[in-house]
């Protein structure tokens, strides 16, 4: 018998099992539950707290998967994960309200849905792959303790216009904003984001010189239609280069003259 301590009390451990109410099926898990699926039709969904006595803690991946009813959901602080594809083509979904709890945004969470309104809460340290792909949002504002945007976070999001990004996130994969008026209204040659990221590469040089500061370069940087591997042939690396995504160059590295580390 293992025991475990609950706001004070003493309860035994069991092996999660599944129940259901009007709206929800979850997951009793002894000391928290996890909703497994929406049985609802509300417009506006509150997430509860509490199931009983216990904190709702998780929804889990696929959770409101296509639904086409709910319009706007808002989450308790209790909830500190939300899964894989749990808001997926919810065709009709504006508005979300995150919990301040929140640590990461899993891949695919709101992707193809047609949100509108959005803030992401201070403590999100990573956005997955996919996790806003072709949402409806016209502007972001990504907090400090932001670390990591993964390839396509943001991909398509075609009314995505204002992006604001915390000089604090470290890594930022070009794909992630691929398909905006955001990424495509950069017009330096060199894009720099977030605690020194370079996220894309729009010159035509034979020999391209990575400004001097930048930390961390991102995957794809040097993969472009337009421009082509053969318009350079010699990439020159500044000795503030921290580290890079192992996706870079999309091609084989071999197809350059030269990688110089300075």
């Amino acid at each position: 018998l293992v025991l475990v301590v609950l706001f004070g009390i003493v309860v035994p451990s069991v092996n999660p099992y599944s129940l259901k109410n009007s709206k929800y099926e979850y997951e009793y898990c002894g000391t928290h539950i996890k909703l497994e699926s929406y049985q609802g039709a509300e417009a506006v969904v509150k997430v509860p707290a509490f199931i009983g006595w216990l904190p709702v803690t998780e929804i889990k991946e696929n959770c409101f998967y296509r639904d086409e009813t709910i319009q706007e959901v808002l989450m308790p602080d209790t909830v500190k994960k939300i899964g894989k594809n749990a808001f997926y083509r919810c065709t009709n979904l504006q508005k979300v309200k995150l919990p301040s709890s929140l640590r990461v945004i899993q891949m695919g969470t709101f992707e193809y849905s047609p949100l509108t309104e959005l803030e992401i809460p201070a403590g999100v340290e990573e956005i997955e792959i996919f996790a806003f792909r072709g949402t409806g949002i016209k502007s972001i504002t990504i907090p400090e303790s932001v670390k990591v945007i993964e390839a396509g976070a943001f991909e398509d999001c075609y009314l995505l216009e204002e992006v604001m990004i915390s000089d604090k996130v470290k890594e930022v994969a070009r794909g992630s904003f691929r398909g905006t008026p955001w990424f495509d209204n950069q017009k330096e040659e060199f894009v720099i984001v977030g605690d020194n990221v370079l996220i894309y590469y729009g010159g035509k040089d034979s020999i391209v010189c990575v400004p001097e500061g930048v930390k961390y370069i991102g995957s794809s940087t040097f993969n472009d239609e337009e421009i082509k591997r053969e318009f350079f042939d010699t990439i020159v690396l500044p000795t503030s280069l921290e580290a890079m995504s192992p996706y870079v160059f999309d091609f084989d590295i071999a197809d350059f003259g030269c990688i110089i580390f300075q």
